[in-house]
């Protein structure tokens, strides 16, 4: 039986709605399960957040009940780590996201492949760290698929 592979999804948090940051990621969990039949799964550092939960986390408000800090840095770097690329999407980004700019750094200095969609000019060192850049959401998770299915 083939190993699960796992795909780390950074995109930013600041300025968006919840449902605003969390539908790509959505779109992006099913599609890489149904593009590789399940053999690559998407790990979501929104999951398990309800709405309130993230209005704290957007707001800065970490330390409010299991909303901290701690336990997302801690689950965030985790997931990092287990995971055979990052997928970041700062596609509608509407200010600097300070998390998403320390994921992709963790990820490059542990040599996570990224893989990058931007619609318009991104600083050189995040276009640098990228292994791959792409325009829309559906070609990067088809790269992806097609480099980490199951033989």
């Amino acid at each position: 039986m083939p190993v699960t592979k796992f795909v780390y999804l950074a995109g930013p948090v600041t300025g968006l709605t919840f449902h605003e940051a969390v539908a790509w990621r959505n779109e992006a969990t099913v599609a890489l399960a149904n593009m590789t039949n399940g053999h690559v799964q998407a790990l979501d550092p929104l999951r398990g957040l309800t709405p309130s939960d993230f209005q704290c986390h957007a707001q800065g408000w970490f330390d409010s009940g299991h909303c901290t800090a701690a336990s997302f840095m801690i689950r965030d770097l985790y997931d990092i780590d287990r995971s055979c690329c990052l997928l970041a999407n700062l596609v509608g980004m509407k200010s600097p996201s300070i998390g998403t700019m320390i994921e992709l750094g963790y990820a490059f200095a542990k040599n996570v492949p990224i893989f990058l969609v931007a619609e318009k000019d991104i600083h050189p060192w995040v276009t640098r760290m990228s292994a791959e850049r792409f325009s829309g959401l559906t070609p990067a998770l088809q790269a992806i698929a097609h480099l980490f299915r199951a033989p």
